[in-house]
Parts: C-alpha cells; structure tokens; sequence
C-alpha cells in the first residue's frame, strides 16, 4: 500500500513492534518545557484548506498514548484519530480528523487538518477542553508502514505547540506519543446505468 496517512483500531495495537520508535522519543523526557512565540512561524500546515470537497481517497482511525512534559513533569497523554484523507500529488497527502485529546485530567475535543508526506506528520487545528476553554494546536511527528501488515502504521507524535486566548505566549510541548494506526480504501459506490436504463423501461411499460 502507498506510503500515505496515519491511524489503526486498538484490537490491532501491537506495541512490541512500536518499542524501538517509543525507546527513541523517550529521550524527548530531558528536555526541559520551554516557552516561544513559534505558533505564529509556523509552516505551511497553517495553509491547508478546511473545505476539501472532493471524495477522500483513504479513511483512518487510531489511538496514540504517551507522555507530555508539562511543567517539567510527565503527564499521561493520549491522542485519538478518526477521518479522511486525500492524495494531493508529489506524495503529499491531505488529513482531516475528529480527535480527542487528554493530558493528565483535562480532557479536549480537536479538529485536526494538515499534511502528510515523507514520513512527516504536520497536524493543526483548534480544540476546546471540557471547561469551554478554546486553544490552537499544532503536532508534529512520524509515521511509518509496519512491515507485514498492510494499512497499518507506526505513529509517533514528538511535539505539540499550544495557544489560547488567556495565556501570554505559545507553549512548546515535548511528547512521547506513540500509537499504532490503520488506513481502509474509499470505494466509491458504483451504479450500473444499463441496470438503471432496464428500470426505467419496466416503470413506463407497467404504466402503459
């Protein structure tokens, strides 16, 4: 299957095979939470168009679990997904996904789109948490087939930068989020005019 988009159902996880990505973003612990105005210097995932009309070439959905550091602390995260995606030539693929996201106790909903191509995921959206507060996001990280088993892939989020109204700068979040994710065909529905044209002519017939 082409080297496309993102996500798997949690009947299919298989962390053994994720051990070694996970084992690697572990690393991510020692860097300490730092502060910047980088959601504004953003790349081109802040572009990418929300109304996407045309039929998604592949549906997806999964589940990511992991740690974010947040006030130099790990907190239990995990990150589901659940949408659409179209090719949008030269390998890049367009996402969309209703996800729901949880950092330690607090809760959110977030509506992701971005851009998927090279083994890079380049996610952003806007979220709001189970106390009416709104934030931006914008995620960051990898992907990879998992060898022997098509359609499903290796997910591992690195970075999260958060924005909200309340708060005076854009925080930068380290993350150890490492899920696995499967991906289906859209097979659009295929309608046999001949069958159609044998109809017609039996209605008007049977009204003679």
């Amino acid at each position: 299957m082409q080297n496309l988009v993102l996500l798997c159902n949690d009947k299919k996880t298989n962390l053994g095979k994720l051990l070694p990505v996970f084992v690697v973003l572990a690393a991510i612990t020692l860097v300490p939470l730092a502060t910047s105005n980088v959601f504004a210097q953003t790349d081109e995932t802040t572009n990418v168009r929300p109304d996407i009309q045309r039929i998604p070439d592949l549906k997806f959905d999964g589940r990511t679990n992991g740690w974010a550091i947040v006030g130099n602390h790990a907190h239990e995260t995990h990150l589901t997904l659940d949408g659409k995606a179209i090719y949008n030539n030269n390998g890049v693929w367009i996402v969309k996904s209703d996800s729901k996201l949880s950092i330690g106790d607090r809760d959110a909903k977030v509506e992701l789109k971005g851009k998927v191509n090279d083994n890079n995921l380049r996610l952003n959206g806007t979220g709001e948490l189970s106390d009416g507060t709104e934030f931006r996001i914008i995620l960051r990280g990898h992907y990879a087939p998992i060898a022997g088993s098509e359609g499903d892939f290796a997910v591992a989020f690195t970075t999260a930068i958060v924005d909200t109204a309340s708060a005076d700068n854009t925080i930068r979040i380290p993350l150890a989020l490492v899920g696995q994710v499967h991906t289906e065909s859209v097979k659009p529905i295929v309608v046999n005019t001949d069958d159609i044209s044998q109809e017609i002519e039996d209605v008007v017939k049977n009204m003679e």
